[in-house]
This record gives structure tokens, C-alpha cells and sequence, in this order.
């Protein structure tokens, strides 16, 4: 569970999220990447004030840490326009000029490959070459093996670092005390997301848990019904379990994607 910035001390690094917009604004993006980078006057001057600001801001960054590399996430990267593309390649290229190496991890939905294959088609190999070189695909829980492997991350990751406080023995520390891991719920809480995907009878067949509904139902157990229940004997039930998936809505969701499903075939 940790972050870039924990893992590779000093390791510059930034993360932006993608907004849809009628029309690329080169104003608006490079605004956009001022408040990325912590700038203090993001939306003030001409375009070109504000790429100059964003230039000097990275390379302060950069020669102050004593790195060569500049890590950037891009969230919701689907809705990358190709102007905006071309603005990012400018400024990897004005980096690389400068001695330093930009890193860029696209984070998006599926139609982020079918943004790499029209740009392939369409002879723009040299935004692929720097942003789209390698693909990952994401998946959500596929068994209660993973969901296990999660569960056991509440009971085994501490902050702050290096203290033995984990989050389900800040959460509970009476239960805590003995015995209680949240790893021993995982066949549980996958029973309760994988009977409502059964019952939707989703033709897609086998069932993955986003991770947004995972983290959202534990969350919910742990910040809501954890701090006034917690005892030395306490411990979760199906009934609880049942109560947070209700509230992250799963079955809404999973009705929407049947909906989606159905009208799709159509």
C-alpha cells in the first residue's frame, strides 16, 4: 500500500486528472498541470506565461531533488484529446533537452486501447513511442484468493510507517487484541458480491469485484460500524457484510452494466 514517493525517496512525481471538454484549451491545460506541480498562480498570463511557469516549476523540482526522471500519472486518460497529446510530447521533448527523462503512465478505461490503435492507424507513432509503449490491464477481485490477499493488507499495513499499528487494529483494537483479522471475512464478503452477480444472471459469466466497491464496503465497516462496536469478542457477520455491499450499491451497478449489456445487443 504504499506510493511512488515511499518507495523511490526523492522520485519526482505528479498525477492530473483528464476532464472532457467540447474543445481542447491549451490555457486550461497547462492551468491544469500548474495546479498538478503546486503552483501558486495557476490560472494567471498568456498560454505561453503559463508554459513557462510550468517549464521553470518542473526543472526547480527536478534539480532540487538530485533526479533525473519526472514521473507522471494521467488519470481518466480516455479523454485525451490529440492536441492535448502534442502539449505533453512538448514537454517531454523540453525535459529530454534538459538532461531529463519523462515517465508517463496513462490510467484509464478500456477505450484508452482503441485511442492507441486509431493513433497507430492514423501515423501518430511518435505520441505511441512516448506514452503508450507497454499496456496493463487492470482487473477487479477474481476469486476469494485475491480477495484474501487484500483483506490481509488492512491487517498487516501500518501507519503511520514503522509503527505496528494496522488499520483493522486502529479500527478495532479490542478485537484486535484477540485474534480478530479482517483476512478471515474474504469468503464471506466474496459470497455476498458474488450472490448478487449470480442472481442478475450477468452473461458475462465469471464475476470480478471492482476495487472501488471492495475498498468503499470495507471502509464502510470499518469507519461506520467498527468504532462503536468494537469489544474483545466482536467480529463481523454476514448480515454486516450484506449491509456494506448495499451501501456501496454493487447491485445498482451490476444492473446498469445488464442494462448496458442488453441494449448493446439490441
Amino acid at each position: 500500500m504504499g506510493t511512488v514517493i515511499e518507495d523511490f525517496p526523492g522520485i519526482v512525481a505528479i498525477n492530473f486528472g483528464c476532464q472532457l471538454r467540447k474543445k481542447p484549451s491549451e490555457g486550461a491545460f497547462f492551468s491544469m498541470l500548474l495546479l498538478a506541480v503546486g503552483h501558486e498562480r495557476p490560472t494567471s498570463g498568456s498560454v505561453m506565461d503559463r508554459r513557462a511557469r510550468l517549464m521553470n516549476k518542473l526543472l526547480d523540482k527536478l534539480s532540487k531533488s538530485g533526479q533525473r526522471r519526472l514521473v507522471v500519472f494521467v488519470d481518466e486518460a480516455q479523454k485525451l484529446e490529440i492536441e492535448e497529446y502534442e502539449w505533453l510530447w512538448e514537454i517531454h521533448d523540453a525535459l529530454e533537452r534538459r538532461g531529463f527523462r519523462m515517465i508517463t503512465f496513462l490510467v484509464g478505461q478500456p477505450k484508452l486501447v482503441n485511442r492507441k490503435t486509431a493513433l497507430k492507424l492514423s501515423g501518430e507513432s511518435q505520441i505511441v513511442a512516448r506514452f503508450m509503449i507497454e499496456e496493463s490491464q487492470f482487473h477487479g477481485l477474481r476469486n476469494k484468493q485475491e480477495v484474501e490477499r487484500c483483506m490481509r493488507g488492512y491487517d498487516t499495513s501500518c501507519f503511520p510507517h514503522g509503527t505496528d499499528w494496522s488499520y483493522t487494529r486502529f479500527f478495532l483494537p479490542k478485537a484486535w487484541s484477540h485474534g480478530y483479522r479482517l483476512e478471515t471475512c474474504s469468503s464471506v464478503l466474496w459470497d455476498t458480491f458474488d450472490s448478487i452477480h449470480r442472481s442478475l444472471e450477468l452473461p458475462s459469466g465469471a464475476m470480478e469485484i471492482p476495487m472501488t466497491y471492495f475498498t468503499r464496503a470495507v471502509e464502510y465497516l470499518l469507519t461506520e460500524v467498527a468504532p462503536e462496536n468494537d469489544d474483545f469478542n466482536f467480529q463481523f457477520t454476514e448480515e454486516h457484510w450484506q449491509d456494506a455491499v448495499d451501501y456501496v450499491k454493487f447491485a445498482t451497478a451490476q444492473e446498469e452494466l445488464l442494462t448496458k449489456i442488453n441494449v448493446d445487443d439490441y
